[in-house]
């Protein structure tokens, strides 16, 4: 909206006198690394929310006859059954590892092409 517009109106490349202002030496150019916080933190959470179906595995079989006894479906219960096999575990693990090291890269990339752009970099 007129915000963002009176924000941008007047942007520029930072210029030498801009660096001096800032206390920052206009030849010295930022480096991306690729920070491990965040695709860590991600890995944490999302690992995290594994313990609310983990009882399918490790106690698959009082957890399928428990909710077959509290009046479930034979047909959910059977989808159930074959849709949460050690695989599958193993997938819940491994997927939030895989999206946060791709998601890691993507960022890097981002802010790689932009910063160039800016001449940060």
């Amino acid at each position: 909206g007129r915000g963002v517009r009176r924000l941008t109106r007047n942007s520029r490349a930072l210029t030498s006198e801009d660096y001096d202002r800032l206390g920052l030496r206009s030849e010295a150019k930022a480096e991306i690394k690729l920070c491990p916080d965040l695709p860590t933190s991600f890995v944490l959470f999302s690992v995290g929310m594994v313990g609310s179906p983990l009882p399918i595995w490790l106690m698959r079989e009082d957890f399928l006859q428990q909710i077959t006894e509290q009046g479930m479906p034979a047909d959910y219960v059977n989808t159930l059954a074959a849709l949460s096999s050690p695989g599958m575990l193993v997938v819940l693990f491994l997927a939030p590892i895989v999206g946060a090291v791709i998601g890691g890269l993507l960022a890097k990339a981002m802010f790689r092409k932009h910063f160039e752009k800016a001449g940060l970099v």
